[in-house]
Order: structure tokens, then C-alpha cells, then sequence
């Protein structure tokens, strides 16, 4: 006859939904195996992967367009909805108690979450990373609320590219600003007007100025600078709001090391909502609630219009 602790080893507790759904969020194919159901999280992961890979290589390949990586990038997405949504299911339809199978355990689901974190995700970072836009500092060219995809292999920059660089001034933060001038270049503004080597370089088609005052040199360095030479190896940077933008006019050219992508696509924009403030802890469990939190009114707060455009 089976004894208690025999029967206790054969099966296990109960499936929760809400972890199941969780572990598919962190990495598709995961709720599965919590499930039980090894073969077909094998099955979401690689989809994924795939869509991963190639949406990497449509981006950083000038002889494929960005929108087939936006393509790719749809396929990931709707992949990881797709595990998220039936591992969710499938755990409500299991069997209590669960029939635990040999890879249901505890330290499985931990290093698969840290192959995730130190190995997948920071390989794909390598060549294709996503950006949220939390200010208006290149407005209206990018919109608080904007989702982009960069190129982290970009050639050499040049003036007028959309460039993702390490802040000057707090070198964890990413800023993304344009390229206005390179290394050797003369660059001067007088009374908001830009000037590089001597002739005028007009506002970008979306750029803007929100303020009428003109402050001189002596006072800020927003309206009036220069002419200052760009060092061997920098770049001058410009926010398109220039009148809201804390740029090289402040903290002096970015050094070309410093430059870690160029922005390529607009993947998805939504207006600004409500943030949950949920200080101490972790932030990826932030970001989950974060997302349901909102998830009712995403659909009438996406700008539809924007998703797809090239930058």
C-alpha cells in the first residue's frame, strides 16, 4: 500500500494560474513547464527565440527594412500573449492534486528565470534594444508615451540620426537626443538658431520651440552659445524641444563611447496613465502590476497612428 510520503513525493500542489501566466511573462514557454507540459513551452520558447533572432537581424541589417522587424517583433509579442494566456488556462484545468513530473521543481524555474535575465535577454540586447520615451524633450518628434526600437550596432553616426547615449551627467540613465554636429564641425547658436560651420540648420520637420524668450549668453546657454569647435570624437546633441531639452548646449559634446544605438522604429505609443507606486519592491513584479493596472484602458489610450513609423 502507498504510503503517505510516497504519494506526497508523486504529486504536488495545486496550479496556480496566476503563477503559471507570470512564469510565461518572465519567459514564453515557462508556464508550461510549471504545467507540466514540457513539450509545448519547448515549443513557445523557440517560437519566440525565433521571432527574436530575426527581428534582430531585420534591424541591424540596412538591406532589410525596419518593418519586417516590426513584424518580428509582433510574432514575439503575440507568442508570449499566446503562452501567457494558455498557461494561464491550462493550470485552472490540472488535476488537484498535481502530478508533479521530474522537472517541476523549484530550482528549474529559478535558473531558467536566471538564464533569461543574464543570458537571453542581454544577448538580444546586444543587437536590438526597446526604449520608452518619458519626457518631452524631442517632441514632437517623440511623444511621451512612445515604445521604440534601437540598432545597439549602429555605424558610424552621423548628423541628423536619432542616437541612444549614456547621460554625461548620471551614467546609468539612457538618453536619446539628434545628432547635430560630429567631431571638427563649428557649432553656434544665436538667438535660437542653429548654426553649424556657418550655415543654418532648420528645426526637424516635428521639432519646436514652446517659449518666446531669448535668453543672452550670459544667462543660459539654451538660446545663445558659441561658436565652440566639437572635439575629435564627440558628437553635439540636441534635444527637437529645444526649448525643454537638457542637451550637449548644457553638459558639453557626448564622446562617440558613449553613443550605444541609433533609433530605428516607433513599435507601439499610448498616452500616458497612472503609474502604481509600489516602493521596496522588485522591479519586474512593478512593471507586471503596472501593466494590468492599465491593461483595461490601453486600447482607448493607444495612438494607433503612430505605431509603425520610421524614425
Amino acid at each position: 500500500m502507498e504510503t503517505a510520503s510516497e504519494q506526497q513525493m508523486r504529486t504536488g500542489s495545486r496550479r496556480r494560474w496566476w503563477l503559471a501566466a507570470l512564469l510565461s511573462y518572465w519567459l514564453p514557454g515557462l508556464g508550461q513547464v510549471y504545467n507540466g507540459q514540457a513539450s509545448r513551452g519547448t515549443r513557445f520558447f523557440v517560437a519566440a527565440m525565433v521571432a527574436a533572432i530575426f527581428m534582430a537581424i531585420a534591424l541591424t541589417r540596412e538591406a532589410i527594412s525596419a518593418s519586417a522587424g516590426l513584424i518580428f517583433l509582433l510574432a514575439f509579442i503575440l507568442t508570449t500573449i499566446a503562452s501567457v494566456v494558455e498557461a494561464g488556462l491550462a493550470a485552472r484545468r490540472q488535476p488537484d492534486p498535481f502530478p508533479c513530473r521530474q522537472y517541476n521543481r523549484w530550482y528549474v524555474y529559478v535558473v531558467a528565470a536566471l538564464l533569461s535575465m543574464f543570458a537571453f535577454t542581454p544577448a538580444l540586447k546586444q543587437f536590438v534594444h526597446t526604449f520608452y520615451i518619458p519626457s518631452g524633450a524631442m517632441e514632437d518628434s517623440l511623444l511621451i508615451g512612445d515604445y521604440i526600437l534601437a540598432d545597439m550596432t549602429p555605424d558610424k553616426p552621423v548628423a541628423g540620426e536619432l542616437l541612444i547615449y549614456e547621460s554625461l551627467e548620471e551614467p546609468v540613465r539612457m538618453l536619446i537626443k539628434r545628432c547635430v554636429a560630429a567631431g571638427g564641425q563649428i557649432v553656434e547658436i544665436r538667438d535660437k538658431v542653429l548654426y553649424v560651420d556657418g550655415s543654418v540648420v532648420p528645426l526637424p520637420p516635428d521639432g519646436k520651440h514652446v517659449d518666446s524668450v531669448v535668453y543672452p549668453a550670459d544667462s543660459r546657454e539654451r538660446d545663445n552659445l558659441g561658436p565652440l569647435r566639437v572635439p575629435s570624437g564627440h558628437l553635439f546633441m540636441m534635444g527637437d524641444n529645444r526649448d525643454r531639452s537638457r542637451d550637449s548646449r548644457y553638459t558639453g559634446p557626448a564622446p562617440l563611447a558613449k553613443i550605444k544605438g541609433k533609433a530605428i522604429i516607433i513599435y507601439w505609443s499610448a498616452t500616458p496613465t497612472s503609474v502604481l507606486q509600489l516602493r521596496g519592491w522588485p522591479k519586474p513584479f512593478v512593471e507586471v502590476a503596472n501593466s494590468l493596472w492599465n491593461l483595461p484602458s490601453l486600447f482607448s489610450r493607444t495612438r494607433f497612428g503612430r505605431i509603425g513609423m520610421l524614425i
